[in-house]
């Protein structure tokens, strides 16, 4: 039986191959056939005795600059190519923040296109024409490209505006509809959707300024600013928990970072702060008070989400999670997860809606409030009421017998003085106003040198003449009701007749130039036992009496003027209030005893103050208040 040869293990494979490469090797250096060509030269390290090789030089070291940059590309396009996926899927909101970071990481003509046209779908068109400008200006931009842009601004140019801000210190910040909009000097206009827009602008030390525009498209819109100087400012200390250096928002505009310290006007601040990629804080409320240093102490946390809230309807109050922010719109970045936005304005009814916001969305939200329904049963077309009014008055006459002395050289005064009302009722279809009325008035008028009032001396001398002064003041309370009816809806002209009870009093204040009287009086040293008194002049300063004036009023008024808004309005009236007074007060003898020099005692005449009638007319200014 034949045996098979064994086969060689690979190890000895090995050693063999390496044995002959030896022994050929030596075999050609030292046994060269006769009659052939020599070998190639060996390399000197083959010989024996020869220097080793010298080692190879190392690759250069690699371009840490290079390397960023294709770092950088590598990442820009795959946001870039995700934005694409999600715009072809026709998710705008999911498409445009993956072409921003696109951009923000290394810029492209291709990224900034696609962000335009995003943009522009989103109805972000001021957003959209500042990136057509943009990609204009943009190096290595084709002349095709040139022309897309060019015609999508012609488009865009009807729904955006520009805005001018002049008069406004450098380092002042602009945010509009609470967006930061850059920091003054600004290079030029800026652009701005059309519609109602709220700017702030915002400068430490300075007031802040808050104004409402009207943007037009293709337009310039022009504001002059002028920012005061604090007056009532304190000071708020701004700090993030875990010690990080942050940008700090104040009501919408960058004024620093964490920590940070400034003094601010006195009052309610909306803060926040924003930090690298998405960390940051939700706004939130801090009130500063005078003098006093306010802090405020926020945790940054990741902020995913953008969340923006427009109200279509003016003036109406934007609130998300309980955090009032502002008017108009309001737009920033938020926690993932379910937020709570209330829109409130007076007249209308207050919504609140809730919204679920993804990790890495941006979603906007516009709400047009529905106005408050009218009333039904009793009170449709019903509103409660109250005014408030000053006026002027004028009484040319208090009549009573003191009128009627007041000859010869005597001189009257024109009765003046002023007045208030304070009424409450009810409005019926805005024609017809029925209410209760609560009134003061106080008229002054004197009289100077009456001819006609002696001084009555007690005992046989007659009476010391003179003239005398009065200063006669009419003062009180007026209670009543009154019905109105109004004619007009923008400059409303309203006739009123109210009527109601008089409270009040007449004082008069009598002063006067006085002689005694003449008279013989005895005289022991007198051959006739008597001598001749001669009369003197003396002064009475003065004596005072306040007498009641009880009686009712009637008041015709007549009033022309302006509806500031649905609740508030303004005129000039012109009442007049006819007092009537059954029993007029007087002058009381008994009441007001006066010196009458050397002669003793005296005192004035029963004197009536009043007649029974009196007109106040009375101009003033009425506000209307509806309830």
């Amino acid at each position: 039986m034949k045996r098979s040869a064994a086969l060689p293990s690979p190890m000895c494979k090995a050693l063999a191959v390496a044995l002959a490469s030896t022994f050929v090797t030596t075999a050609i250096a030292q046994n060269v056939p006769s009659g052939q060509p020599n070998p190639k030269p060996q390399p000197s390290w083959m010989k024996k005795g020869g220097p080793l090789p010298s080692p190879a030089p190392p690759p250069p070291p690699p371009d840490p600059a290079a390397e960023a940059e294709a770092q950088a590309k590598a990442d820009a396009r795959k946001h870039f190519e995700q934005g694409l996926a999600l715009f072809d899927a026709g998710s705008m909101e999911a498409a445009l923040p993956e072409f921003l970071t696109s951009l923000s990481i290394y810029p492209t003509r291709a990224a900034k296109k696609n962000a335009a046209l995003c943009l522009r779908r989103l109805n972000r068109f001021d957003e959209a024409f500042d990136m057509n400008e943009a990609l204009l200006a943009f190096p290595g931009v084709t002349e095709e490209e040139k022309q897309v842009a060019l015609r999508e601004i012609a488009e865009l140019r009807p729904l955006v505006g520009d805005l001018v801000i002049e008069g406004v210190p450098d380092g002042a910040t602009i945010s509009i509809d609470g967006k930061p909009r850059g920091t003054t000097p600004l290079p030029g206009a800026m652009h701005v959707p059309v519609g109602e827009r709220t700017v702030r602008i915002f400068k430490a030390g300075f007031e802040t300024l808050e104004a409402r525009l009207q943007v037009v498209g293709g337009k310039t819109a022009r504001l002059p600013a002028v920012l005061a100087r604090l007056e009532l400012a304190g000071w708020l200390q701004v700090d993030e928990a875990s010690g990080y250096s942050m940008d700090v928002l104040l009501d919408g505009a960058a004024v620093g970072k964490t920590p940070w310290r400034g003094l601010v006007a006195s009052g309610d601040h909306l803060v926040s702060l924003r930090g690298d990629k998405r960390l940051g804080t939700q706004p939130a409320r801090v009130e500063v008070r005078p003098s006093l240093i306010t802090p405020i102490l926020l945790i940054a946390e990741e902020l995913p989400s953008v969340l923006r809230v427009e109200a279509k309807t003016k003036d109406a109050d934007i609130s998300v999670d309980g955090v009032r922010l502002g008017r108009g719109a309001w737009e920033g970045p938020v926690r993932a997860g379910s937020h709570r936005i209330e829109i409130t304005a007076n007249g209308f009814v207050r919504e609140e809606r809730r919204v679920d916001l993804e990790a890495g969305k941006r979603e906007a939200v516009a709400v047009a409030l529905e106005p408050i329904p009218p009333p039904s049963g009793f009170w449709a077309d019903k509103r409660l009421f109250g005014e408030l009014g000053a006026t002027f008055a004028l009484a040319p006459t208090f009549g009573g017998s003191l009128d009627g002395s007041c000859t010869g050289p005597c001189a009257a005064s024109l009765g003046l003085g002023g007045g208030g009302m304070l009424r409450f009722g009810l409005e019926i279809r805005r024609k017809w106003l029925f209410g209760v009325e609560v009134g003061g008035l106080f008229v002054r008028r004197s009289f100077t040198d009456r001819p006609d009032e002696d001084v009555h001396v007690f005992g046989n001398i007659a009476a010391n003449k003179g003239l005398t002064d009065d200063v006669i003041s009419l003062g009180g309370a007026h209670v009543g009701a009154s019905v109105a009816r109004t004619v007009g809806e923008r400059f409303p002209v309203t006739f009123r007749l109210g009527a109601g009870g008089f409270f009040g009093s007449v004082q008069d204040d009598r002063s006067g130039q006085y002689n005694t009287t003449a008279r013989d009086v005895p005289d022991p040293t007198s051959a006739t036992g008597t001598r001749l008194k001669a009369s003197t002049p003396y002064t009475v300063d003065r004596v005072t009496e306040t007498q009641a004036a009880l009686g009712v009023y009637i008041a015709p008024e007549i009033r022309a003027g302006m509806r500031i808004s649905d609740k508030l309005d303004v005129a000039l009236s012109v009442s007049a209030l006819v007092l009537l007074i059954p029993e007029p007060p007087s002058w009381v003898p008994e009441q007001g005893y006066v010196q009458a020099s050397t002669d003793g005692q005296g005192k004035y005449d029963s004197d009536t103050l009043t007649g029974t009638s009196i007109l106040v007319v009375s101009p003033g200014l009425v506000a209307t208040y509806r309830f």
